[in-house]
């Protein structure tokens, strides 16, 4: 498929890029989809964390953005001495991470930004073009990676296949599907609505239909009882991040319906963009983001639970690797026990 023929959400220089007559951020907002494509421009780089946290953009499209912040805050900080532009950088650049604490490829990328800048600050040269190409040029990677998980992803999969998903894990979810198709395989898709925010609703099935497939939306209740009447073949997801014991840090939801596939012998297979994180020993050392509780008691603004009740908002859960098929990554798939031998080749 054509880059002009990919979906909105699937096209990640779509999703956010630098608007360079206007000196903003542009972020594809994901909130209002797919009722309305719309865009939310920011002018500062506190503005492009202000987004992130208020899931303007999410999944794959959050590092790209927090990119994007730190290439703004060298924007706006290019008159100024090298002294003033390390520190706004820096700010930046901790702002970016206080974010999204569970995602580790934001990370990865605003520290190796933040040495990009240091390294130009030092030799006197352009650090904005230099952090905005970074910017650019991840997306651009995230895109590759994206069609290389998604061949790795088609190859898991069987002619007439029926795809349970859960949140919205990229654009690998559209390349497994779209690869598989080349390959003559007929596969459908299963989204979770993933509340509260209901990613898998407004926007999985959003791509996905965008793409032509059969999708059928469920509840966030109802994957356990798909699995038991055989609508389900394969459980897949994206992942925020994998631990080096195959553990899988995943949107809420995901581990009670890895618990649901175990027990219907249904393969649960979650797709890391960045392979496992080095500095994460086991599924139990990932520190999940807590979430404002309200985000659960209102909905677009609207309150759907009466007034005096409590909530309670973990972004993400961890499922150990016992439940674990295989995690996908660049590097071809491996087994949780192996998964660890991702650095090695």
């Amino acid at each position: 498929m054509d880059e002009e023929d990919l979906p909105i959400l699937v096209d990640l220089h779509s999703n956010v890029y630098f608007d360079d007559e206007e000196g903003e951020v542009v972020i594809l907002d994901r909130r209002t989809l797919p009722e309305k494509v719309s865009e939310y421009r920011c002018e500062n780089y506190e503005e492009v964390a202000g987004a992130i946290e208020k899931m303007v953009t999410q999944s794959l499209g959050v590092s790209p953005a927090a990119g994007y912040g730190v290439a703004i805050a060298a924007y706006k900080a290019r008159e100024k001495s090298k002294t003033e532009m390390k520190n706004k950088i820096s700010e930046a650049v901790e702002r970016m991470k206080n974010t999204r604490p569970t995602q580790t490829s934001l990370h990865y990328l605003v520290d190796e930004m933040a040495e990009i800048a240091r390294e130009r600050i030092e030799g006197g040269k352009d650090v904005f073009k230099a952090v905005r190409s970074k910017a650019y040029e991840w997306t651009d990677h995230l895109m590759n990676i994206s069609r290389k998980l998604g061949k790795y992803c088609s190859e898991l999969l069987d002619d007439g296949d029926t795809i349970l998903t859960h949140c919205y894990g990229g654009p690998a979810i559209f390349f497994m599907g779209s690869l598989a198709r080349e390959d003559g395989k007929d596969i459908d898709y299963y989204c979770s609505e993933t509340r509260p925010y209901l990613q898998g609703a407004r926007l999985t099935s959003f791509a996905l239909n965008q793409g032509n497939f059969d999708v059928t939306l469920v509840t966030d209740g109802m994957p356990a009882h798909c699995m038991r009447k055989g609508l389900i073949d394969k459980f897949i997801t994206g992942a925020d991040r994998i631990s080096l014991d195959g553990g899988v840090a995943n949107k809420i939801g995901t581990y009670q319906i890895s618990l649901a596939a175990k027990r219907h012998g249904i393969p649960f297979y979650a797709i890391s963009y960045t392979g496992p994180d080095p500095e994460t020993p086991t599924y139990r050392d990932v520190e999940v983001e807590k979430r404002d509780p309200k985000e659960v008691i209102y909905f677009r603004e609207n309150r759907i639970s009466p007034e005096g009740v409590n909530a309670y908002y973990p972004a993400f859960d961890c499922t150990p690797p016992e439940l674990v098929k295989g995690i996908v990554t660049d590097k071809g798939v491996y087994s949780p026990e192996s998964v660890s031998q991702y650095f090695d080749r």
